[in-house]
Formats: structure tokens, sequence, C-alpha cells
């Protein structure tokens, strides 16, 4: 019998080494790569969601800001002001994350506010709709819900909501000539509702189609016949009915407690919007004896770009 001989074959011994060294070197590059979308990504992402949440608001406050001072100045009826916006946070430049999207939107409804004479309800002394609405779409940071509404800032996280600006509204009671005064401007939005999503940069246009001055002012004296003063009802109707019922509470602890306790009255009710299917309020403030009514408006009319 013939036994068969093989040949020992060389082992390249720095090949295997190479080749082991590579998987290690990339087991390493993937366990870092697992920590960096694991606890860095989520950071940085979140990060840059809160800084665009404060983008935001500060791009409401200067469409406040803009409408505030287009209806102050009555002159300026034609002019247009346009107040930038982001929908998106850009995300970072790992692999394009922490990008968002969010959803821009303008309606001629959602939103009213009537002066009207608490004696006579066809006694209009005027009213306002509209308002403007932007919701995020964050991944990491918790979503923010920005409204506009007849001069007011309200912003909702999640079922907290606060007036982060307050509506051009102030009532006062001068005990030296027994005279209670109320001053308010109505802000109507006007235009074609429509919205626009997405991450890109787009603008809010505000014209000012209207500036009432004080048309709708009277002055109750004596010498006309209405001593005690006119009876008038404010009805706001809203989504945010404890945002504003608190404002309006405030706003009544500047006067004197027996003022306030014998001519004053605030009530809020809670229905279901037949359009939307979702709830809002109707708050009703009656209020009596009002000696002097200084209600301004503005029609601004809204377009989205």
């Amino acid at each position: 019998m013939y036994k068969k001989h093989f040949k020992d074959t060389d082992i390249d011994s720095d090949g295997v080494s190479n080749i082991v060294s590579s998987i290690m070197m990339l087991g390493v590059f993937l366990t870092i790569l697992g920590m960096v979308f694991t606890n860095y990504v989520p950071m940085w992402a979140r990060t840059g969601e809160s800084k665009h949440m404060d983008s935001v608001e500060s791009s409401f406050l200067d469409l406040k800001s803009s409408i505030d001072r287009q209806i102050t100045d009555a002159e300026g009826v034609g002019t247009t002001l346009s107040t930038s916006i982001r929908l998106g946070a850009e995300g970072g430049t790992v692999l394009s994350m922490g990008s968002t999207s969010g959803k821009l939107e303008f309606q001629t409804g959602g939103f009213s506010c009537t002066v009207v004479n608490t004696d006579d309800q066809m006694d209009i002394y005027g009213r306002s709709y509209g308002k403007i609405f932007f919701e995020s779409q964050n991944v990491y940071y918790t979503n923010q819900h920005f409204t506009f509404e007849n001069g007011a800032l309200i912003i909702k996280q999640d079922d907290f909501s606060v007036m982060r600006a307050e509506p051009d509204f102030n009532i006062a009671y001068n005990e030296l000539t027994n005279t209670t005064t109320v001053v308010l401007t109505l802000v109507e939005l006007s235009g074609t509702s429509d919205n626009l999503a997405g991450s890109d940069h787009h603008t809010i246009e505000s014209t000012l189609v209207e500036s009432i001055g004080d048309s709708h002012r009277f002055v109750w004296t004596t010498e006309k016949g209405f001593d005690q003063g006119q009876n008038i009802t404010l009805n706001i109707t809203t989504k945010f009915g404890n945002v504003w019922q608190t404002y309006l509470e405030s706003k009544l602890e500047n006067l004197p407690p027996q003022i306030k306790n014998t001519t004053t009255e605030l009530t809020m009710t809670e229905f279901t919007d037949p359009l939307t299917d979702k709830t809002s309020y109707n708050i009703i403030l009656n209020l009596k004896y009002i000696k002097i009514l200084d209600c301004k408006k503005g029609i601004i009319e809204i377009n989205l770009n």
C-alpha cells in the first residue's frame, strides 16, 4: 500500500491578522455609531426642535407686533407687512437627522368676538373673526401649538395652554367720577382660508384693509339722561376657553370689589363645534353701567406664501 504524503501549506499569518483587525475595527466603529445614534442624535435633534419652537414663537410675536402697529397707524391702510416663519427644524449634519415639519393655517372661522348692547342684542358695537395657528410635528421635543386670535398669542403644550401675549383690552373704574371705562381693540382677520405644510421658510402677509378708530365710542353723561350708563356684553367663541376666562378674570381683579361684584358677570359654557366635531367654548362677560366704551377695530387681510 502506498501512503499519500501531503505537503504542508504555509499560512499567511499577516493576512489573517489584517482581516481580524479589520473586523474588530468595524465592530468598534459600529458600536460607536450605535452610541451616537442612540444617545447623541436624539439629544441634538431635541435641541434643534426646541430652538425651532423658540423661532416660531418669535415669528408669532413679530406677527402680533406688526398687526398691532398697522391698526394703530390708521393712515397705513393698504400697506402690507411680511412676517417670516420656518415650518420645520433644519436638522443636524448626521444624515439630516432631527429635521422636522410643521403646519401653518389661517382660518376665517374658529374664533369670534362680539361686543353688543346687553339690552338690545341687535345693537352691535363691534365684532371680529379669524385666527392663524401653527402645529409642530416634532419627534423628540414636546409638540407645541401657537394660535393668534383677536390680538392674543396663545401657546398650547400637551394639555396646558397659556396666553403668551395679551390683546388690547382694559376695564377701569374712576371713584372720583363714578365712571367705569372699557377700552378694547377687535382684530378681524379676512381673506381666504389657507394652509401650508413642510419644513421650508414661508411668509405671513398682513394687509390693513380698514382701521376703525373710535367710531364705536360712546360717553354716557347725566346731561344725556344716562346717569347709570350702558350695559354691554362681550361674547367670545374659542377653543381656548380656560385661557380667555383666566385672562378676563385677571382684568376684573383691577376693579374695586363692590364694583366687580355688582356690575360684572363672567360665564363659560362648553359645546361641540358641529363643523369640526371638536370642543369649543362660549365665554360671556356682562358689564353693567359702562359710561365710556372705546371699541376700536382693525380689519387685516391675511395671505400665506
